[in-house]
C-alpha cells in the first residue's frame, strides 16, 4: 500500500509545474515557522495544518484539532470551572445568549477533558 501511495505522489508531482518545488526563501521559511508558533495555545498545540485559519478565535478547548498537553491538565480544569462561574453568572444575569454559547458542547471526544489528551 504504501509504494502505491509513494508511486501516486510521484506521478502527482511529475504532473505539476517544476517551479512549484523551488527552495523557499529564507523569510518564507520564517513564516512558516511564525505560523506553528501561533498554534501554541494555554491547553496544548492547535492541530490544524499550515495555512488553514482558526475558525473561532480562542475556542482551542473545544477544538477536535486541539492536542492536549498532559502537563497543562490543571490549565484545562481551571478552564473548565472558570466556565462553570461565567454560565452561573449569565443565568443569574439573564445573559441568555452567554448562556448558551457556554453551555454549547465542544466535539464529543473533548466533553471530558481525560479524553482529550493525545499525544
Amino acid at each position: 500500500m504504501i509504494s502505491h501511495h509513494r508511486a501516486f505522489i510521484a506521478r502527482r508531482r511529475a504532473e505539476r509545474p517544476s517551479e512549484e518545488y523551488r527552495n523557499l526563501t529564507a523569510t518564507e521559511w520564517d513564516e512558516f515557522l511564525a505560523y506553528f508558533e501561533l498554534r501554541k495555545v494555554a491547553p496544548g498545540t492547535c492541530g490544524r495544518d499550515y495555512g488553514t485559519p482558526r475558525a473561532h478565535e480562542n475556542a482551542c478547548v473545544r477544538c477536535p484539532l486541539l492536542r492536549v498537553d498532559p502537563t497543562r491538565m490543571p490549565r484545562l480544569e481551571e478552564i473548565h470551572t472558570n466556565l462553570i462561574d461565567r454560565l452561573q453568572e449569565a443565568r443569574e444575569q439573564g445573559w441568555l445568549g452567554e448562556a448558551a454559547a457556554i453551555e454549547t458542547p465542544g466535539p464529543p471526544q473533548c466533553r471530558s477533558w481525560r479524553p482529550c489528551v493525545r499525544g
